[in-house]
């Protein structure tokens, strides 16, 4: 049972991260003679007057085992101090350390409309939140019966956005509940068989329902001696066992068909460094014309996408050459191999060509050629049939 779930987790990796982005909208109460309308404009913060106070629309990550709460300098720049006693001690994270002491009241607008007072440390940025990638998300409603019927339930963050806020929901006023059978069962909600750590949470800070966890199971985690990963499936009590055999099965080719195999072409062609630049840098606004022309002038992050691309080509190209033994060489041709020119002369390129363990002087042997004439293939048919006609 554990390989279609670890198929599915390194199906869905190919195509980027395999992790639910946990961000979503929230609303903060500022006062107005505090709050800095120019500034929250400049940082694309939508601010609405309400009486002598003022809402402040951002985004935050939600973090279901933290209890601390951050706001970016950006935000608390915008908000004001509303100072409260410094802390004993500098923040301490997997993103490391910040000496900074300062504590402020933030005042978060729930659902309910009722405003809960949480304080919060200052930091330089939270950085930007990618958007959980199309196959993800197809996946994820897949796993959970996400559809029409339930879909406004939740927050899918399918764009990027730049959180504010950062809010622990492990404790305190702003608890987040794991969804219970009972209440996914009343919205039509499946228990993800497939991904044991994809979770449902209900959070007071907006209406939407919150997912956490990555689709499948990391190979690398799987241990038999300690029965892990352990499934759990969410049944009708007169289901028979062929009914359960016949709904896993559908499942699994849903899954299969959304997370179908990713071919080189998906990698190596023009679109390749838009899907790079995508994943390595956060950008979706370049063609693949843009990223190189960029790389040209200097653009060290555009380079890299061109350097990474090359290294996939090597390869790919060494795999087929010693699969043919071409010994005659490799012939590259098209607009993208002529772009692609400065890379391949790259150690990466040659790196991936050749190294080929117990092949390698076998390798030696085949060379790359880039063809610079787009009619050549033409114009080899063309000289092949004068040879065949002998004129």
């Amino acid at each position: 049972m554990v390989q279609p779930p670890t198929q599915l987790f390194q199906k869905i990796e190919r195509y980027g991260k395999n992790l639910s982005s946990m961000t979503t909208e929230v609303t903060i109460l500022g006062n107005a003679s505090e709050v800095n309308v120019k500034k929250a404009a400049i940082n694309g913060l939508q601010v609405k007057a309400v009486n002598d106070r003022m809402l402040v629309q951002t985004h935050g990550v939600v973090d279901t085992g933290a209890d601390t709460n951050c706001t970016d300098n950006k935000l608390r720049q915008v908000l004001g101090r509303d100072e409260l006693p410094d802390a004993e001690v500098g923040l301490q994270g997997v993103t490391g350390s910040n000496d900074d002491r300062m504590k402020d009241k933030l005042r978060i607008v729930t659902k309910d409309k009722e405003v809960n007072v949480i304080e919060a440390r200052s930091i330089e940025e939270l950085g930007y939140s990618g958007p959980n990638t199309k196959e993800f998300l197809e996946c994820v409603k897949v796993e959970l019966n996400i559809n029409k019927d339930n879909k406004e339930h939740f927050d899918f963050n399918e764009k990027g956005t730049t959180p504010r806020v950062l809010i622990g929901l492990k404790s305190g006023s702003l608890l987040a509940k794991q969804l219970s059978e009972e209440d996914m069962i009343k919205l039509g909600i499946e228990k993800p068989f497939l991904s044991p750590n994809l979770q449902v949470w209900s959070t007071p800070i907006n209406s939407k329902l919150l997912i956490t966890g990555s689709l499948g199971v990391d190979p690398k985690l799987v241990e038999e001696a300690n029965n892990y990963p352990r499934f759990v499936l969410m049944v009708k009590e007169n289901d028979s066992e062929e009914q359960i055999e016949e709904k896993l099965e559908m499942e699994i080719k849903q899954l299969e068909e959304i997370s179908s195999f990713v071919s080189y072409e998906n990698i190596l062609a023009g679109s390749g460094l838009n899907r790079l630049d995508k994943v390595l840098n956060r950008r979706e606004d370049r063609s693949p014309s843009d990223i190189l022309e960029a790389a040209k002038v200097g653009d060290l992050k555009a380079r890299e996408v061109g350097s990474q691309l090359a290294g996939f080509a090597g390869q790919a190209f060494g795999d087929f050459a010693l699969m043919n033994m071409a010994l005659g060489g490799v012939y590259l041709i098209g607009g993208v191999a002529r772009a692609m020119m400065p890379y391949l002369k790259e150690e990466n390129f040659k790196q991936n060509f050749y190294d080929r363990g117990n092949f390698a002087e076998i390798m030696k042997k085949i060379s790359v050629h880039l063809i610079l004439d787009d009619y050549a293939a033409l114009k080899g048919c063309a000289n092949y049939s004068t040879i065949l006609s002998g004129e």
